[in-house]
């Protein structure tokens, strides 16, 4: 886990805080987005089984960065089936396609929150929350979505706050949340 990460928690919460973290795969992030998408999810349902089992009135804040936020909605869905309670959701990175939650970070820069076929015929459909203030190109069919295909390749080369690299500090983990969404 990062220890930036780590430190940001800690900061904002005074401390008072215990962090829980499942590796789902031993595969690169966009290999498992590719072609094991379930195996986070799947993990942050066992997570939260075994939190409600052992801590059942303990309120939990989630974090998903990238292939982890679909762990976030997965973690989330369970949650409220089980009962336990999500104080807070924070998805920094989000890739298209994955629904958004609770409080996002999505920088302008950042490729893959708005890669997708749809690129080819029509603009994104997010907007940038959060990270450094960079201006995103305007939208051209086929033009944007070779471009954002291009930009995939170097996502996590910038220093946090640009690209797919995200300064964890950045987003309060105690933002309150939106309801759940629905079971899919």
């Amino acid at each position: 886990m990062d220890p930036h990460f780590v430190r940001g928690v800690e900061e904002t919460l005074g401390g008072d805080s215990a962090i829980v973290a499942v590796q789902y795969t031993q595969m690169p992030s966009w290999q498992s987005f590719l072609l094991h998408r379930a195996a986070a999810a799947a993990a942050a349902r066992a997570l939260i089984d075994e939190l409600h089992r052992r801590a059942p009135s303990t309120p939990v804040r989630l974090y998903g960065q990238s292939l982890g936020t679909v762990g976030v909605v997965a973690a989330r869905q369970r949650a409220a089936q089980v009962g336990q309670r999500v104080e807070a959701v924070v998805q920094a990175g989000t890739p298209a396609g994955v629904p958004v939650t609770g409080v996002a970070q999505l920088n302008a820069s950042d490729p893959v929150g708005i890669w997708s076929p749809r690129l080819l015929v029509a603009p994104p459909d997010r907007t940038a929350l959060g990270g450094r203030t960079t201006p995103r190109p305007m939208w051209l069919p086929l033009v944007s979505f070779v471009q954002a295909t291009v930009d995939l390749l170097g996502a996590t080369a910038p220093p946090p706050g640009l690209g797919h690299r995200y300064d964890e500090r950045r987003a309060p983990p105690s933002s309150p949340t939106s309801p759940p969404p629905p079971p899919p």
